[in-house]
């Protein structure tokens, strides 16, 4: 979703300075973590391959659906609008995956006066064999130079070419919120190798690579009204710019409607009764004093999953 922000006092980050430039990456990966604490399946997913037990299972069930549903009621929104959209629903229903956390991202720093910024999926390319393997995660890339005449992917459906994929520069930064990080690509390669839990995981031997997503269509009222409704994205105070009447369109447009509530209860109570709850609950408690590092972390999230999901 292509927002494109006309304020010439807008926050326009230089990239002469390492230190800040990563500083000010990783702030707008917080404020937007911050903005939408929203829980994910495909962290459950990743986590299950770890430590999979019956009780997980039940709950990853339970955001995937409601995830599913929150993606079923922005498709038909025109991408000029779906931020508005998803911005509520990710606030309402507290989930998303990578998919939504990379949008929010995307136009959180475009807000910010971030120019040369898009989503983009991430492949591993083996050398040897030449297998092109997806590795399932949408993060957001700042400073992505695309080759001239470049050819985007023609549909999500069909086979990724070795030209389609890009290798970053060492100026490009990855911008990743599901992760809950920004770094230079380098660094954020080494990262999904070692320490972050991607469902596909990359071997030692693949190198990592960027498949750049289209930029969606701008609209400047939905950039003012995304200022106005979450001042808290922005690095700078800045007003927005927007009527009364336009406000009142957005809000509406923001509503989810009623009978999609109640899926979402229906959802969480098919999946989590009260009984599955203190199951849940009791593993975690009982994992949480494990002394491996891993399964800690997974259970503390799980912990925080059952307390606010």
């Amino acid at each position: 979703m292509k927002i494109t922000t006309k304020n010439e006092k807008s926050y326009n980050p230089a990239f002469t300075s390492r230190n800040k430039a990563i500083r000010t990456a990783d702030l707008i990966c917080r404020k937007v973590n911050k903005e939408f604490p929203v829980f994910s399946n495909t962290r459950l997913d990743a986590f299950n391959k770890c430590d999979s037990n019956i009780q997980m299972y039940r709950l990853r069930n339970a955001v995937s659906d409601v995830v599913g549903l929150l993606r079923y009621i922005c498709n038909d929104i025109p991408e000029q609008l779906q931020a508005v959209k998803l911005f509520s629903c990710m606030k309402t229903l507290k989930s998303g995956n990578c998919d939504e956390l990379a949008i929010a991202t995307y136009n959180t720093l475009k807000l910010n006066g971030y120019k040369n910024v898009r989503n983009c999926w991430l492949y591993a390319y083996n050398p040897k064999t030449k297998e092109i393997k997806d590795l399932d995660h949408t993060v957001t890339v700042i400073n992505l130079k695309l080759p001239e005449n470049y050819k985007f992917h023609i549909s999500e459906n069909s086979d990724v070419k070795k030209r389609e994929l890009l290798k970053p520069d060492n100026t490009t930064i990855i911008v990743d919120t599901w992760a809950r990080f920004a770094d230079f690509a380098s660094n954020a390669f080494t990262k999904y190798k070692n320490t972050v839990h991607l469902y596909e995981k990359p071997s030692e031997n693949e190198k990592i690579l960027l498949l750049p997503l289209r930029e969606n269509k701008s609209f400047s009222k939905t950039e003012a009204f995304l200022k106005y409704k979450y001042p808290d994205l922005l690095l700078k105070n800045t007003a927005a710019n927007i009527s009364k009447e336009d406000i009142a369109e957005f809000n509406k447009l923001g509503t989810i409607d009623e009978k999609y509530l109640d899926m979402v209860k229906y959802i969480k109570k098919h999946y989590l009764l009260k009984s599955s709850r203190k199951e849940i609950d009791a593993v975690a408690d009982k994992k949480t004093n494990s002394q491996t590092p891993v399964t800690v972390k997974i259970f503390a999230y799980i912990k925080k999953v059952i307390d606010i999901f």
